[in-house]
């Protein structure tokens, strides 16, 4: 095979996965999906309020989780390519992206209470 030519990944198994693997693999993928869903809710209240991206106060936290996620995902790709023995850990990669999320889940409960004030206030 030519280095330009893409090679397929073979197809991955849950079911091949240790339990103390599988139940990391399922907390990472459950917190994922809270993040996600955390996301698509700001959007949805920006999108209400017809505020412009750009005045999205947690813009710069969404970027900076946007980017650790990225570069993680990189990384795995790229240890994959070289053999499964220097893949590093998925669960102790992603948790370095932990600080990232700890801000913007920061920011989105501040602008939370700053609207439920807003909404209180008559």
């Amino acid at each position: 095979a030519s280095s330009e030519e893409l090679v397929t990944p073979p197809q991955f198994d849950p079911a091949t996965l240790s339990p103390a693997v599988a139940e990391k693999r399922a907390m990472i993928i459950e917190a994922d999906e809270m993040i996600h869903n955390g996301m698509l809710t700001i959007e949805r209240a920006r999108r209400k309020y017809l505020a412009a991206s750009e005045d999205d106060p947690c813009s710069d936290e969404i970027q900076e989780v946007g980017k650790c996620y990225h570069f993680i995902e990189r990384q795995q790709a790229g240890a994959a390519r070289q053999g499964a023995a220097a893949a590093p850990s998925l669960s102790r990669s992603v948790l370095r992206c932990g600080p990232y999320v700890e801000r913007l889940e920061k920011c989105t409960a501040a602008l939370t209470q700053k609207h439920v004030v807003q909404a209180a206030d008559p």
